[in-house]
């Protein structure tokens, strides 16, 4: 996609076209892995081309657009039918047509890239930052072991596509997602653990239906399946779940001296060895356990147990499930925490030469190279980055 010579900016409407509908297909999750490299190669062009991915993935701004161009739609029709000589014939009343929202956001983002694209296009690209690193380290991507009660290991990375494990276990690898049958075939009960490493994320679907995502450093342990009056699992590390509702057996995920029981809900967990469990509710109901003190949460709180009691706070659902929808979303958060999400998707470990208590603002996707994230982090004017093998430099 590089742009020849001092070519006027308005023979690039082919680009301005085509990047806009990449960025819309990021928007509604169907890009091909082919249109995935694309794009990828564009925001890698230049950091001005991450700030304007930023800005047009951005849900607030979304948002705020479609209201407008809502309202331009509606006035734009209002008018066109006063000039109609049927606008003085009585008619029918009809319903509004809602657009579905990856509509609305693909053609906005349409309007919005196609102008930018033009008028950026003529402009010289901002300069690479310099000294961040001599060696590139890729992103993090679908990997996982699965250890057997026998201690038998699936190194699932490494399996061919739609791969069939013993009992009608499947491994779907083109879509990093380990599959149990609803109904085992002849299984003896037996329990099984996914480990994700560092650098990795991975998916499940466990024999009740529940789907589990798995952030990079976590495991999850479970029966192969589920018998009795309760569904339980063992997590470590940080989980994504959609749980099946079964009213009859409810869902318990045990975090240490915490558990979570649910009988039907989307829910996050983060259980880092580093940090405080934290439980966020999106759908339905949960109750938190610790000890004989339990506490019930409603969407859209988050809680932690502080000392002796459960500390109930409200979250932002877009920045806490970034994650499993492959972006890093930092929101007013803290340098160190940015960095520890970075230790455990890229595997690479932060020194803080100053003392630092800054907080960064950015959007970036999770499939990027580690020195093109850092140029974005450079450039919000806040700390410096310097790679060093596998250390990250992080001074005033």
């Amino acid at each position: 996609m590089e742009q020849q010579g001092n070519q006027h900016p308005w023979s690039n409407q082919d680009q301005a076209h085509r990047v806009a509908y990449l960025v819309a297909g990021f928007i509604r999750k169907d890009l091909s892995p082919a249109e995935r490299d694309e794009l990828d190669e564009w925001l890698l062009e230049d950091a001005a081309n991450l700030r304007l991915f930023e800005h047009l993935t951005d849900e607030n701004e979304l948002g705020n657009t479609l209201s407008w161009f809502q309202q331009l739609d509606t006035e734009k029709k209002l008018a066109e039918s006063k000039a109609d000589p049927r606008f003085h014939q009585p008619v029918l009343a009809k319903q509004p047509t809602y657009w579905p929202y990856w509509m609305a956001a693909a053609v906005i983002v349409v309007m919005l890239a196609f102008w930018w694209l033009q008028t950026r296009m003529a402009m010289p690209k901002d300069p690479e930052m310099g000294n961040i690193a001599t060696t590139e380290i890729p992103p993090g991507s679908a990997q996982a072991v699965l250890v057997m009660e026998n201690g038998k290991k699936v190194n699932l990375n490494e399996t061919a596509k739609d791969t069939i494990l013993e009992h009608g276990v499947q491994v779907k690898r083109s879509f990093g997602e380990l599959v149990y049958p609803s109904q085992p075939q002849a299984m003896t009960m037996a329990m099984h653990r996914l480990i994700v490493p560092r650098k990795g994320m991975y998916k499940a679907v466990l024999p009740d239906g529940t789907r589990v995502w798995l952030n990079a450093s976590s495991s999850l342990s479970y029966p192969n399946q589920f018998a009795g009056k309760e569904r339980r699992v063992e997590l470590t590390g940080e989980g994504y779940f959609e749980v099946v509702s079964d009213p009859a057996r409810p869902f318990i995920v045990r975090t240490g001296e915490e558990e979570t029981t649910v009988l039907g809900t989307r829910f996050n967990i983060r259980a880092y060895e580093t940090g405080k469990q934290v439980t966020s509710l999106v759908e339905g109901k949960v109750k938190l356990n610790k000890g004989t003190i339990s506490k019930v949460l409603i969407p859209g709180q988050q809680a932690s147990f502080d000392q002796d009691h459960w500390a109930v706070n409200s979250y932002d659902q877009e920045q806490l499930l970034g994650w499993i929808n492959d972006i890093f979303l930092f929101r007013n958060t803290p340098v160190k925490d940015v960095m520890e999400e970075l230790a455990r998707w890229y595997d690479i470990e932060p020194v803080f030469k100053d003392k630092l208590d800054f907080h960064l603002n950015a959007t970036i996707p999770r499939h990027l190279p580690l020195t093109k994230l850092l140029s974005v982090l450079e450039k919000t004017g806040h700390g410096h980055y310097r790679l060093e093998g596998r250390t990250i430099i992080i001074t005033r």
